[in-house]
């Protein structure tokens, strides 16, 4: 496999990963405000609420309504207050990763980087065989592993497990 064809497999799979997984996150984030603001045990209710306002609104709305709407200090948000940071987080990640254009190592084709990972044109060596440079001109360049895809989902699961018990736990006290 070529270096291009390998860069563009891990970029694939490195932007694929994050958007997935911040779209699990997003739409678990809407069924729980959907959930808090619709009648108790009404699903019709929570399902026009859900699919007729909530959904049209954005990922960085949706964390500012939960962020009003939650008491942190209660059940699993007592536990977990850093719930806010990581939703803008795992937002801005994704943001990061689906605004941007993939990023070669190289200068002129992927002859400038030797056997040994070295580039002799920008005489660095270069970690490209785990992680992958996205590109937005003006910015600066953004980075990220495969390592870091598994951390990133691994959060993302988290969060949607705090995001259902703790809104299970708050629907509950409302009965």
């Amino acid at each position: 496999m070529s270096k291009k064809n390998l860069i563009e497999k891990n970029a694939s799979e490195i932007r694929g990963g994050i958007l997935n997984s911040a779209l699990e996150v997003e739409n678990e984030l809407t069924e729980s405000i959907g959930y808090l603001y619709s009648k108790r045990n009404d699903e019709f209710s929570h399902f026009k609420l859900v699919e007729d306002i909530i959904s049209d609104l954005t990922f960085d709305k949706k964390i500012s309504i939960l962020k009003k709407s939650i008491d942190f200090d209660f059940g699993i948000f007592k536990k977990y207050k850093s719930i806010i940071k990581d939703l803008n987080d795992i937002k801005e990640i994704r943001n990061q990763i689906a605004h941007r254009n993939i990023s070669y190592p190289w200068i002129f084709d992927e002859d400038d980087i030797d056997e040994n990972d070295y580039n002799f044109l920008t005489k660095n060596y270069v970690d490209w065989k785990e992680k992958c440079d996205f590109q937005k001109h003006g910015k600066e360049n953004f980075s990220f592993s495969l390592a870091d895809l598994e951390s990133y989902q691994k959060k993302c699961e988290l969060i949607i497990i705090i995001l259902r018990v703790g809104v299970g736990e708050l629907i509950s006290t409302k009965k």
